[in-house]
C-alpha cells in the first residue's frame, strides 16, 4: 500500500501514510534518521522501525480508532468467547478504560507500560537504564489496581520479546537468582488481574550471557553497538556489549 501512496500526493493512500517536506532529527529505532526520501513526490515519509514498516496516520483517510475497534468487535471477535488485548505505550488508566472497559465493547484488556518506563532516563536511549525506584514501582502498580478495580480489567505482565528477563534487569541473576525470581513472580501475580507469562519465565530464565555482538540477531542491538563504538560514547567505561536487552 505505501508503494502505492509513493507515486503521488495525489493518490487516495498518499495521507494513509506520515510525510515531511524536510525531515527533522528523530531518530529510527533501529539506528540512523526516522524518515527515508522519496524523489517520485520530493516528500520523506516516517518509520520509527524498518524502512519497510511504514508509520500510518491515524487521523487521515480512515475511521477514528475507537470506531474502527468497535465495528470489529461487532463484526468479529465479539461473537467468540477469546481474549483481545491492545498495546498501549503511554496510556494512563483512564486511557485504558477507553480500549477496554466493558461497555465500551472494544477489547478485553491493554498493556500498560508504566511500570516497565520507570527505569528510563528522560532525554536517553532505551539502553541508558536508572536504578529502579521500588517505592516507585508500587506507586504505580497501587494507581492501576486503584483506578481499574470494579470497572475494568489488569493485564498482568513483566517480559516480553523487546524487553529485558526481569530477574537480570530488577532482580539479580547471580547469587540471588532463586529468591529474586520468586520475589518478582509473588508480586506481579497476587495482583488483581490476567497475568502473562513470556515463554522462560516460568522458570526462572535469565538474559542469555552475550560475548560478542556476533552472538546477537537483531538489527536493533547490532546498530546500536556500531553506533556507540563509533563515537566513541563508552571508551574506558563500559563496553556497549553490557547494553545489549538479551531478551530476545
Amino acid at each position: 500500500m505505501v508503494s502505492i501512496g509513493k507515486k503521488s500526493v495525489t493518490s487516495p493512500y498518499h495521507d494513509y501514510y506520515v510525510w515531511r517536506k524536510e525531515p527533522n532529527g528523530l531518530e529510527s529505532n533501529f539506528g540512523g534518521s526516522a524518515w527515508t526520501y522519496v524523489p517520485e513526490v520530493n516528500q520523506y515519509y516516517l518509520h520509527l522501525h524498518s524502512k519497510k514498516q511504514p508509520e500510518q496516520s491515524i487521523t487521515k483517510n480512515s475511521p477514528l480508532l475507537h470506531d474502527l475497534l468497535q465495528e470489529m468487535y461487532q463484526k468479529t471477535f465479539g461473537h467468540y468467547d477469546v481474549v483481545t488485548v491492545g498495546e498501549t505505550w503511554g496510556a494512563t488508566p483512564k486511557i485504558a478504560q477507553l480500549y477496554s472497559k466493558e461497555e465500551r465493547k472494544e477489547l478485553s484488556m491493554v498493556f500498560q507500560f508504566e511500570h516497565i518506563n520507570l527505569d528510563k532516563q528522560n532525554g536517553k536511549r532505551k539502553w541508558d537504564l536508572k536504578d529502579l525506584d521500588p517505592q516507585e514501582l508500587h506507586r504505580t502498580f497501587s494507581k492501576w489496581q486503584i483506578e481499574l478495580d470494579g470497572c475494568d480489567w489488569n493485564s498482568l505482565f513483566w517480559n516480553n520479546h523487546d524487553l529485558p528477563r526481569i530477574i537480570s534487569r530488577w532482580g539479580d541473576d547471580q547469587e540471588y537468582r532463586t529468591i529474586s525470581g520468586k520475589m518478582l513472580a509473588i508480586y506481579l501475580h497476587f495482583m488483581q488481574g490476567t497475568p502473562y507469562i513470556y515463554q522462560g519465565e516460568e522458570i526462572g530464565m535469565i538474559n542469555y550471557p552475550v560475548k560478542s555482538i556476533d552472538e546477537v540477531d537483531d538489527i536493533e542491538s547490532q546498530r546500536m553497538y556500531a553506533e556507540r563504538i563509533k563515537k566513541r560514547l563508552f571508551e574506558g567505561r563500559v563496553d556497549p556489549i553490557n547494553q545489549l536487552e538479551g531478551a530476545r
